[in-house]
């Protein structure tokens, strides 16, 4: 599931390739065949010879010419875009390699995007040595069970596997105080608020965990509240990151996008900035 930008680049330069050498070789064949065609001319004008007939050979080169011409003309266009794109397109090259040097592989519109909640499961179904999720309720895990049940499949078949979800403890200050701005927020709004997720959500985790994880492999699964704060979620599995920001209390968070990260390959400053954080929390 998972490849990166590298393919993506890859096949665009592939493809680059193949347009540069259609044209050039194009063009090169094109300006040797009416060159040639050109000398036919010449040579069989005025001549008690003819390559086919006297009426058929005026016809022949004139439509050879033309015909040519049109392919000659064709590849000099095709030469002049291609020469604009490497010289006036350069900026989208440095985008995409700072995309590539960032390991950026997706980004998803929302926790209820069903791509985010395809793309977790199929990560889960893989994992190797690592899962770690990090936010302040984690409602991605409560709202979604299958995702839960994946986890614990999985932590059960993968002996090398170990389990981290971490979330806001509901006795921490910043929790509270962002409960707090959510709920009023809300009630200058008019909206309804539910306060409760900040227990009901690790409840609901650790009540389908606890079903479902076998007591041999509990030992390996770790569900706590952290000790601060968290102002985004983390999610890692082994080499790839997802994460969001969280916004005012006006954007709940699964109302925020998410992006994925691939440190396998290269390792940006958003990688080292993620790996450092979950080294924080766990």
């Amino acid at each position: 599931m998972p490849t990166g930008n590298n393919s993506f680049v890859q096949d665009w330069q592939r493809d680059q390739r193949i347009y540069r050498a259609f044209v050039y070789i194009g063009g090169a064949f094109a300006f040797f065949a009416l060159v040639t065609v050109v000398i036919l001319k010449n040579i069989y004008t005025g001549s008690s010879t003819f390559l086919v007939s006297k009426t058929a050979d005026p016809l022949i080169f004139e439509i050879s010419i033309i015909l040519i011409g049109a392919v000659f003309g064709t590849a000099i266009v095709g030469t002049v875009f291609d020469q604009y794109q490497r010289r006036f397109v350069a900026r989208e090259s440095i985008m995409v390699k700072k995309l590539l040097g960032e390991g950026i592989i997706e980004v998803f519109r929302s926790s209820t995007d069903p791509a985010l909640l395809q793309f977790m499961t199929h990560l889960i179904n893989g994992a190797r040595s690592e899962m770690t999720f990090i936010g302040l309720g984690l409602g991605i895990l409560s709202r979604n069970r299958e995702i839960l049940s994946a986890i614990g499949e999985r932590l059960n078949h993968q002996q090398s596997l170990m389990v981290n979800i971490i979330f806001g403890g509901n006795q921490n200050s910043g929790v509270q105080n962002r409960i707090f701005e959510e709920e009023q927020w809300h009630t200058q709004n008019n909206l309804s608020y539910d306060s409760t997720w900040v227990t009901r959500y690790p409840a609901e985790i650790r009540s389908l965990l606890d079903q479902v994880v076998l007591p041999a492999a509990r030992g390996r699964l770790r569900v706590e509240a952290a000790a601060t704060c968290p102002i985004m979620t983390i999610i890692k599995i082994d080499d790839i990151y997802l994460f969001f920001s969280y916004g005012p209390p006006s954007i709940r968070g699964s109302q925020s996008p998410w992006i994925a990260l691939d440190t396998n390959s290269s390792c940006g400053h958003l990688g080292r900035f993620l790996a450092k954080s979950v080294e924080f929390y766990t």
